[in-house]
């Protein structure tokens, strides 16, 4: 019996062990759920809290670590500079006058470790370039080229140096003509050209002012057959943006100039069509320019000011035409002569002169050599600023300077200029007539544009007229000396 029970008890316990082992080998071999690559954590009941986190250790560096030393810190290649970045001016010494003329302004950036140059209109292919403290500015086209060579001062605020202007020659063995001047690029000041800026706002402000009162005067003629009112009065308060606008202002003086009739837009842009390169002659040019001057009732757009403001502080007179063309002048005429230094007038006169010259060679060069036959062929296309047609002391709307030869041909110039030379009347060194003709080589002697007025005087200086002459320099010649320089040429 006893032999039976441990049979049993042998057999229970084998089974048992058998079991357990199943047990085990099925759940060590039943799949596991995924678990999710991510750093989300399964949370741990609240009643165990779980010790803080210890930090992963990390393989230590084996290279030392670099010592704080003193040293210059490396500057951004944009961040360069020679400290020349900003707007710069360049005057030039005038002879006549002995004051320096502001010629033009250009914008310089440096940052980028290199000279970077904004050209300007009349001085194309402008670049500058630094050796040491010695900075030159140059440009050029065609023939013509301008360079400035000065030295900067320590706060690389002005360089002062010579302004030298080539003209080369083509094709012959004429030296080329130079002239040099002294001059002075200027870096002008934040403050000066915010100064600038508020002045122009004002002149902005005050434009429009007078636009709106003209733009309601134009709609009352369109509303009564092209005809402008007699007086300010006939137009309706409410056809005035701001009412205001035409109410009396201490130290704003408006004047109305009443009659005439709107421009005929369509005749002139008939007459205007007519102007093709294939049919200039300079009798065409001269029947083309006096039909024009039909069309708009005189030398000028701006010739007959319809409207007139004129304001004390500071002062400005603002001018508009029948037309609808603004012209505005920084002092009043009245008292212009009176009021302001002589030789700023004077250098104001050469600058208007000298954009007209500007203007006479654009004119050529896109018209076969033609000299423009008047103030109006050359209207918007090449002359925007009607203002420069009047001295800056002139009272008188009609233009200050006159063309000597409208609608002439450059070689009509040339033959005009030989036949004096040959006659002993322009002295050129260093010039033989034959075998080459040398007309084009008295560009500078040729006068194109002479002022009518005669200029400030200053100081003890004979009375003299300002004159423009074909190479595009200006000069005041005194009356004295017309009959044997300017009169010749006046045929």
């Amino acid at each position: 019996m006893a032999d039976t029970h441990s049979s049993v008890r042998v057999i229970v316990f084998t089974v048992l062990i058998i079991g357990i082992g199943a047990s085990v080998y099925y759940f060590a071999r039943a799949p596991k759920p995924v678990q999710p690559v991510s750093s989300v954590r399964v949370p741990v009941p609240a009643e165990e809290p779980t010790a803080p986190e210890e930090p992963i250790p990390t393989a230590p560096n084996p290279l030392p670590q670099p010592v704080a030393v003193e040293s210059t810190p490396v500057i951004p290649r944009e961040l360069q500079t020679n400290g020349l970045t900003g707007t710069w001016e360049l005057s030039v010494l005038e002879e006549d006058s002995g004051e320096m003329e502001n010629y033009f302004r250009f914008d310089l950036d440096d940052r980028s470790g290199e000279l970077q140059v904004a050209s300007v209109e009349v001085y194309p292919n402008l670049a500058v370039s630094l050796d040491g403290n010695k900075l030159v500015l140059s440009s050029h086209r065609d023939n013509f080229h301008q360079t400035f060579e000065g030295i900067l001062n320590t706060g690389k605020t002005e360089a002062r140096g010579r302004y030298i202007t080539r003209f080369v020659f083509e094709d012959t063995e004429q030296p080329e003509h130079t002239d040099a001047s002294e001059a002075m690029l200027t870096l002008l000041s934040p403050s000066f050209l915010e100064q600038e800026r508020d002045a122009e706002n004002i002149l902005v402000a005050r434009q429009e002012e007078a636009r709106a009162i003209y733009d309601a005067i134009h709609a009352f003629a369109s509303e009564n057959d092209g005809k402008f009112p007699s007086a300010l009065s006939q137009i309706p308060i409410s056809s005035f943006p701001d009412p205001a606008s035409i109410a009396h202002v201490p130290g704003r003086t408006i004047t109305y100039s009443g009659g005439g009739a709107v421009l005929d837009k369509e005749r002139l842009s008939e007459v205007q069509k007519q102007l093709a390169v294939d049919k200039l002659s300079t009798e065409f040019l001269v029947e083309h320019e006096r039909q024009l001057r039909e069309v708009w009732g005189g030398e000028t757009p701006s010739a007959s000011p319809l409207l007139r403001i004129q304001y004390a502080s500071p002062p400005l007179t603002i001018d508009i035409a029948t037309t609808g063309v603004v012209s505005m002048n920084e002092f009043p005429p009245t008292d212009a002569a009176a009021g302001n230094d002589p030789a700023e007038l004077r250098s104001l006169e050469y600058n208007n002169l000298k954009q007209l010259a500007i203007v006479v060679k654009m004119f050529q060069s896109e018209n076969n050599d033609f000299i423009p036959p008047g103030w109006l062929t050359i209207y918007p296309e090449y002359l925007t600023n009607t203002d420069v047609l009047r001295s800056p002391w002139s009272e008188n709307r009609n233009p200050s300077y006159q063309l000597l030869y409208p609608g002439a041909h450059q070689n009509d110039l040339y033959a005009i200029a030989q036949e004096l030379f040959d006659a002993g009347l322009i002295e050129l060194e260093n010039v033989v007539s034959d075998p080459e003709p040398i007309g084009p080589h008295l560009e500078g002697h040729i006068p194109v544009i002479v002022g009518t007025d005669l200029l400030p005087m200053v100081g003890d200086s004979p009375p003299m007229r300002a004159v423009a002459f074909l190479d595009g320099h200006v000069e005041a010649v005194p009356v004295d000396d017309w009959e044997r320089r300017i009169t010749p040429f006046q045929r």
